[in-house]
């Protein structure tokens, strides 16, 4: 199996945090690479469609969700599951950790992370610094 993890402070307050991770639609503002996600509403069990500006769209299963704190995104790929855990963690000084960790499971799981998993690991430590601008400044 390989994995990648990024892990961001922010000073954002947790529910700031929490509601740019789970803003789905507007994942392209700290994350180029993304034309479009479309999402009715965010909850367990919930479909989102992405949009890549290169390559294939996903449909993105929504889990294990805990409001506030967590959840993860699963991605079913050919003999390949892309599972991306979401964590929001309270800082002492008010602010917010975000934790992320990718993983590919299955048999095709190294042939997919080689083939764009690096590039998502690669882009994953300025994605989320954007991502605590957009917390800071938006949410």
């Amino acid at each position: 199996m390989k994995s990648f993890s990024s892990d961001t402070v922010t000073r954002a307050t947790p529910e700031q945090a929490w509601r740019a991770w789970t803003d789905l639609p507007n994942w392209k503002k700290h994350d180029p690479t993304i034309e479009s996600i479309t999402l009715d509403c965010f909850e367990n069990g919930a479909r989102a469609q992405l949009k890549n500006k290169k390559g294939p769209g996903a449909t993105l299963l929504i889990e294990d969700v805990k409001p506030g704190e967590s959840f993860t995104i699963r991605t079913h790929l050919p003999l390949c599951t892309m599972l991306s855990f979401h964590k929001v963690v309270p800082t002492e000084d008010g602010g917010a950790r975000f934790v992320f960790r990718t993983e590919f499971r299955g048999l095709l799981g190294d042939f997919f992370y080689a083939m764009f998993g690096q590039d998502i690991a690669k882009e994953s430590e300025p994605n989320m610094q954007r991502l605590c601008e957009l917390a800071e400044t938006e949410y």
